[in-house]
């Protein structure tokens, strides 16, 4: 990753430092779009880095693979009560907003899809 470092940002009037820099800078730029659009689990996505960017094939089973820098980076934590009261909370909201949808859906059923054929097409089924 150096040479390439070196390579790719190095020129006249930079450092190698500097152009090491760059090119973590740049890196870690790519790696926040990339998770900003990733739609799978977090685990596919240290995977991903671990693949991609650090060019290491390694399997990512829990995160504690990846170097240090990149796991402060994506956000580890270490605090258990924390993740759990977290993990709750996210719970509680996905709960919230489905009823909040449900309430609508109703509401849409009862007053404004009043024929039968209407509402068969827009009654909504169990999550899977």
């Amino acid at each position: 990753m150096k040479d390439e470092a070196i390579a790719t940002f190095k020129t006249k009037g930079v450092s190698d430092k500097q152009a090491l820099n760059l090119f973590a800078e740049a890196n870690v730029r790519n790696m926040i779009v990339d998770y900003k659009t990733f739609a799978g689990s977090p685990i596919e996505y240290l995977q991903r880095v671990s693949k991609n960017i650090l060019n290491n094939d390694k399997v990512i089973v829990t995160g504690e693979e990846l170097p240090k820098a990149i796991r402060k980076l994506l956000g580890e934590e270490k605090n258990t009560k924390s993740e759990v009261l977290q993990t709750i909370t996210e719970m509680i909201t996905g709960l919230e907003t489905k009823k909040m949808y449900d309430e609508i859906m109703e509401i849409g059923l009862k007053r404004i899809f009043k024929t039968k054929q209407r509402q068969t097409r827009y009654t909504t089924t169990t999550c899977r």
